[in-house]
């Protein structure tokens, strides 16, 4: 009984009297949400913020639930930076290992903001939050969809193909969307990584950032290249 009456509350911290359309969970709202809410959260949840600059310091804290890590991009190896972390100067990505919203914990929470305003949202799989937004939006469109994949079994060498597949829970409304994923995929030697997250993003801000992203980087290329260039100048 606890744990339904738990539910409810969490089901009912995703909207406001009166609203009906999808925005976000709890107080982090899409297209509403600034990153001055941040100061607030550190206050309230006990948050050390914590700058990140490459793999090897987000190694060291990423397990750490009294953090709130931003990303920064390494503009020293545009190949091998963090994945998280975004070159467009409009663009700010935070993370949360956990965060409690109306009794529902809730892990793995990354943050993204463009021109300091919430538009996406990317959790761990949590089927608390599924079973809230179909209580409130109703039953999800279900799809899935399947690829074959390349790879070579590490123990013989043998190239094989082997197919994966995902498995999607979606709820829409306007740009707002709202996926609840589960799947599978085959790293290069064949074995099979699961995949599990919810993200709620509105694609149009996505779209911008990846174009964004690729403008900044080929001018740091630009740049890097004509230093180079500069230092041959006596050869």
């Amino acid at each position: 009984m606890k744990s339904f009456i738990t539910f409810l509350f969490f089901a009912f911290s995703l909207i406001t009297v009166g609203q009906t359309k999808i925005e976000g969970i709890g107080k982090f709202k899409l297209k509403k949400t600034t990153t001055a809410y941040l100061d607030t959260l550190c206050k309230e949840q006990g948050f050390v913020r914590i700058p990140i600059k490459n793999y090897e310091m987000y190694l060291g804290v990423k397990n750490d639930v009294n953090k709130l890590i931003e990303f920064y991009p390494d503009t020293t190896n545009l190949r091998d930076g963090i994945m998280y972390a975004h070159h467009c100067k409009n663009v700010r990505a935070f993370l949360m290992q956990r965060i409690t919203i109306s009794g529902i914990e809730i892990s793995g929470t990354f943050l993204t903001f463009y021109n300091d305003t919430l538009v996406q949202i990317r959790t761990d799989y949590n089927n608390k939050i599924v079973e809230a937004f179909t209580l409130k939006y109703g039953n999800p469109e279900l799809s899935k969809k399947e690829r074959e994949v390349e790879c070579t079994l590490k123990e013989t060498g043998v190239d094989i193909k082997l197919l994966s597949a995902t498995y999607y829970q979606t709820w829409g409304n306007d740009n707002i969307k709202c996926s609840a994923v589960l799947g599978d995929f085959r790293d290069r030697n064949c074995e099979k990584k699961n995949i599990s997250f919810i993200k709620i993003n509105i694609d149009e801000y996505l779209d911008k950032i990846m174009k964004c992203d690729d403008q900044e980087k080929e001018r740091i290329r630009t740049l890097q290249e004509i230093e180079k260039k500069k230092k041959l100048d006596d050869f």
